[in-house]
């Protein structure tokens, strides 16, 4: 098994493919669908960094001296993504960990002296999404834009 993995990898690195797409599937690394504690953790986190009004979505940058509103268009969570969890989480009891992207089409920001500002493409260079991982059976948030864009003032 390993000598064919050895080959397969030879080939896709030789059609510049790559090495990740090689890697066996690891079983078990999404949550599962009826989790409710992973479904709170995610849903207080969103309730926190995020306002749905309508068709946009709205979030405070705080790293300014003072709340910038942010308003997104057309914006998603894509995931949960699989993350790999290394030898030395797992020896530290992380069983699982899953990614989330935020994707807009475009945004803008108030200004105190201006108003809304012109619509920019994409989305806020460090508003890019979240991770979660699982240990000892409780779900936590480790990676988020949270201390930078939150609904919250005192953050």
């Amino acid at each position: 098994m390993l000598h064919d993995l050895t080959a397969a990898m030879h080939d896709r690195v030789a059609r510049n493919e790559k090495a990740a797409d090689l890697a066996p599937p690891k079983a078990n690394l999404a949550p599962p669908k009826a989790d409710p504690g992973f479904d709170r953790i995610k849903r207080n986190f969103l309730d926190e960094i995020l306002l749905h009004k309508g068709t946009s979505w709205f979030t405070q940058y705080l790293d300014s001296g003072y709340p910038i509103p942010v308003e997104l268009r057309e914006f998603q969570i894509e995931g949960p993504h699989p993350v790999s969890v290394t030898e030395s989480e797992q020896k530290i009891g992380i069983k699982k960990k899953v990614s989330y992207q935020f994707r807009s089409t475009s945004f803008r920001q108030f200004e105190k002296k201006g108003g809304w500002g012109e619509w920019k493409t994409g989305i806020p260079a460090s508003f890019t999404g979240f991770t979660m991982m699982q240990k000892g059976g409780i779900w936590q948030i480790t990676e988020s834009p949270a201390k930078s864009y939150s609904l919250l003032r005192n953050k």
